[in-house]
């Protein structure tokens, strides 16, 4: 094993292992109230993206580690699909269109209702 290799390892180990304390204090409390759904969703994109990543580089620190670190984020965080759409993926979809449509008028672009509805 390489130098870099061992490098590579000891971190994906490093930030592999931090993210276990809050899973076992979830899993222990059974309580997720303490997490922040968003922080969790970008994180979990972003481990997923590693893993690509790592998958793409055939770079097997980042494979283990991404791989195990997923792991631990379904287990410590499950929704059901009725329960993240209603709650969490609509109202930041219309949050979002809502805050682009504003800056789109503020920054004088001349669009409407119409122009969301389209031509029938």
């Amino acid at each position: 094993m390489s130098l870099i290799d061992a490098f590579g390892y000891l971190a994906a180990t490093i930030s592999t292992l931090s993210f276990v304390p809050q899973v076992w204090h979830t899993f222990k409390t059974r309580n997720v109230s303490g997490i922040s759904l968003g922080m969790y969703s970008v994180f979990t994109v972003g481990v997923s993206c590693w893993l690509v990543y790592g998958l793409l580089l055939s770079a097997w620190p980042l494979i283990l580690a991404n791989t195990i670190t997923l792991t631990l984020a379904k287990r410590q965080v499950s929704m059901d699909g009725r329960t993240y759409l209603l709650d969490f993926a609509l109202p930041n979809f219309f949050f979002h269109i809502t805050t682009a449509y504003g800056i789109l008028r503020h920054k004088g672009l001349a669009i409407g209702k119409m122009d969301y509805l389209g031509s029938f």
